[in-house]
């Protein structure tokens, strides 16, 4: 019995051994797992701050765009809005540019009237100017003639005077004997009163109530002058159907109304 218990106790002994060397193992075993569950929730936890870090991103990229399409849809509202305005302005203009073409060929249809009227206007000018210079023709050509005869006028009267007679005198006798023309220029315009003063008067033939023709060179017609006050060697009188400003210099003559 003895020898049974000691192989009793030292199986005992090596059941203990083997039990404690496989508590051992299972301690390395379970130390082992938590290492590995501690490396797990390591991870986990890196991997959740992660999607943390993303939720958080992906949510304020949603709200950016969840701006970005109110702004869109803003943009759209105005866009819509500025068309709409667009195509009334179109509208708009479209009537005012069909009522600004009507005018215009109304301004067309003016135009070719005044072009009309113009044309006919220069032909009657021309032919005016034509009758002004036949006009001037005839009198240069009376001018020689009433020369002609105021110089045989002159020796008539020389001839039959008794007494001397003074070369102004004999001027005044002729003018008034044969009305030849009396010529004269102007010699000052008096825009205060309207009045115009000639380089002839009393001494010349000049009378008051006469009326002159005032030309400017050989074709320029500038209107008549009466006589309203007269001096020996001058005249004043009053401008009668105007054609242009009298300037001093501008010439005078009597016998063409």
């Amino acid at each position: 019995m003895s020898d049974n218990n000691q192989l009793l106790a030292e199986a005992a002994q090596v059941q203990a051994v083997v039990a404690e060397e496989s508590r051992a193992r299972q301690a390395d075993q379970y130390n082992l797992l938590i290492e590995k569950l501690r490396e797990s929730i390591l991870y986990l936890q890196q991997q959740n701050s992660e999607l943390t870090r993303e939720i958080a991103t992906r949510g304020r990229q949603q709200a950016d765009a969840v701006s970005q399409a109110q702004t869109a849809v803003d943009l759209s509202k105005n866009l819509a809005l500025s068309i709409d305005i667009m195509d009334k302005t179109k509208d708009q203009l479209q009537e005012d540019l069909q009522l600004v073409r009507e005018k215009m060929l109304v301004a067309e249809a003016r135009v070719i009237d005044l072009n009309r009227s113009l044309s006919s206007a220069l032909v009657n000018n021309k032919n005016l100017e034509s009758k002004w210079r036949q006009t001037l023709r005839e009198k240069h050509s009376l001018e020689e003639k009433n020369a002609k005869l105021n110089q045989k006028l002159k020796q008539t009267i020389t001839l039959v005077s008794k007494s001397p007679v003074e070369e102004g005198d004999l001027i005044t006798s002729t003018t008034v004997a044969a009305g030849v023309p009396i010529k004269g220029k102007i010699t000052g315009v008096h825009a205060d009163t309207g009045k115009v003063s000639i380089s002839v008067g009393s001494a010349d033939g000049v009378r008051k109530g006469a009326r002159f023709v005032v030309t400017r060179g050989d074709d320029k017609f500038l209107g008549h002058l009466d006589i309203t006050y007269v001096e020996a060697n001058e005249a004043v009188g009053r401008l009668i159907n105007p054609q242009g400003a009298v300037v001093v210099g501008d010439r005078v003559v009597t016998g063409f109304n």
